[in-house]
């Protein structure tokens, strides 16, 4: 089935669009679109960057404080680009400084668990401690030992305007990006087109929203930053913003030299900012001619499944009841058909359907809850049964496990699993030692199969990984 993603980007005082097209065979991005629109201008030289406000009280205070025009320039674009684009459905994407961005690294063990892990961290480090913020995060990298995740969320204090533009112009957000992201997925093979450059300080000038900010670690993004500065503004803020992400990038990976300082942008840049950025590390510009490479990115990023999406929860509430109004209209519009045509066929039937209907919705509902009370009991039931049966019970496994394990191997790891089974990992002093364990689990009768991965010499000792199944239970 062929997969369409409209692509809305704000750039600065621009609303640009892209459609995207995929039929399985190709990916197409056709129909770019621009809208231009006076809205009201950022403070020049820009605000504390947006990804840690000094004061998120301050921020909505002032979103408050702002005399609210009868024409809504940004709301008159979405509308063109609603009509435009035949859809009430769309993607977004954003400055990095609408967005509270951070970079997190946690162990590759915790994969499992990062939805909770992503979530509490942001929590903890959030400059907005009474929201309740929907996180949206995304793997940039991983190694044997370390995942790194990009995570980012929409603030309400900052994004409420463009909620109520959305609104107003009848569309909903499907999943929202940051435009920084979309460029750096167009322009990536430029970017690291030079090999063996341990750290990259990116600077993108593209969109209107002046300089944006990223730190590469081996090609990984580390730091993500709206710096709020426009490309002629204060140099002495724009000096200290970029000591303090380098300081935050030393605390996050170590201490690093910059090898390389990229300045992407659609135009030179003048002596004195080239200058400037050349305390750094050597200069290579980029200039890019694209004008629509930031929204393709994103579109692109979205074909591919990407599960970073920073959407809050109003506009996710708003998407799902956007859509139970259309199923709802088209369920009403096709019985509005069938009544017509019964009172077509026969006025009188229409009271027959009608107490027939009240008859079985009446009935429904009433097996709906005597089929609800006899499920959560033989839930329960199954609950206990599969609880009671010590059996599987990680203590007896673990038991099983160590009353065959030979003299001289030694476990790492051990991850238990009550409806699969473990996954073991460990040293051995000689590689006949990892066999015999294997084949002593073999013959116990806790397991129907045990695969062996190794073992494999390292440093002395023989390593292996071994994944024991539990026979599957028969079905009633």
């Amino acid at each position: 089935m062929a997969k369409t993603v409209i692509q809305l980007g704000l750039e600065g005082r621009t609303l640009r669009g892209i459609r995207l097209e995929n039929d399985g065979e190709e990916t197409k991005c056709n129909d770019a679109v621009c809208w231009p629109f006076d809205a009201e201008p950022s403070e020049e030289d820009g605000a504390a960057p947006s990804d840690l406000p000094a004061n998120p009280e301050d921020a909505t205070i002032a979103d408050e404080d702002v005399p609210q025009e009868e024409d809504n320039p940004l709301e008159a674009a979405l509308v063109e680009a609603a009509a435009y684009y035949r859809t009430r459905e769309v993607s977004i994407s954003l400055p990095l400084s609408e967005l509270f961005v951070k970079v997190l690294k946690f162990p590759a063990e915790n994969r499992e668990d990062l939805d909770d892990m992503v979530a509490a961290e942001m929590k903890s480090l959030s400059p907005f401690p009474d929201e309740d913020l929907r996180i949206g995060w995304e793997i940039v990298r991983e190694t044997e030992k370390e995942l790194f995740v990009s995570a980012a969320a929409l603030p309400e204090s900052t994004g409420g305007r463009i909620g109520e533009s959305l609104s107003a112009a009848k569309l909903t957000v499907v999943r929202t990006d940051a435009t920084a992201l979309g460029w750096l997925r167009t322009l990536w093979p430029r970017i690291t087109e030079k090999p063996g450059v341990g750290r990259r300080l990116v600077m993108l000038d593209l969109d209107g929203n002046g300089w944006e900010l990223v730190v590469l670690d081996d090609d990984t993004p580390v730091i993500l930053r709206g710096l709020g500065l426009s490309a002629s503004g204060d140099k002495v803020r724009l000096r200290r913003e970029i000591m303090l992400s380098l300081m935050e990038a030393d605390g996050f990976s170590g201490g690093r030299e910059v090898g390389e300082v990229l300045v992407v942008t659609h135009g030179p840049v003048d002596s004195d900012t080239r200058e400037l950025l050349a305390e750094y590390g050597e200069v290579r510009e980029i200039l890019c001619e694209d004008e629509n490479g930031g929204v393709e990115g994103c579109a692109r990023r979205e074909d591919e499944d990407c599960s970073f999406d920073a959407t809050p929860f109003a506009w996710a509430d708003a998407l799902k009841e956007g859509r139970f109004k259309r199923r709802l209209n088209l369920s009403v519009a096709v019985a509005f058909g069938v009544w017509i045509l019964l009172v077509v066929v026969a006025v009188g039937g229409l009271f027959v359907v009608d107490a027939l209907t009240g008859r079985v919705a009446a009935n429904s509902k009433r097996h709906q809850r005597e089929y609800k009370q006899v499920n959560d009991m033989r839930e329960r039931v199954e609950l206990v049964k599969r609880y009671s049966d010590h059996n599987r019970g990680v203590l007896e496994i673990l038991k099983a496990v160590s009353d065959r394990l030979p003299d001289g191997v030694t476990l790492t790891s051990f991850q238990f699993k009550r409806e699969d089974g473990v996954k073991i990992s460990g040293e051995a002093e000689q590689p006949t030692m990892v066999y015999d364990f294997k084949n002593a689990l073999v013959k116990s009768e806790a397991f129907a199969t045990v695969n062996l991965r190794g073992p494999s010499a390292s440093r002395g000792v023989h390593k292996f990984d071994i994944e024991a199944v539990f026979e599957a239970e028969e079905e009633d």
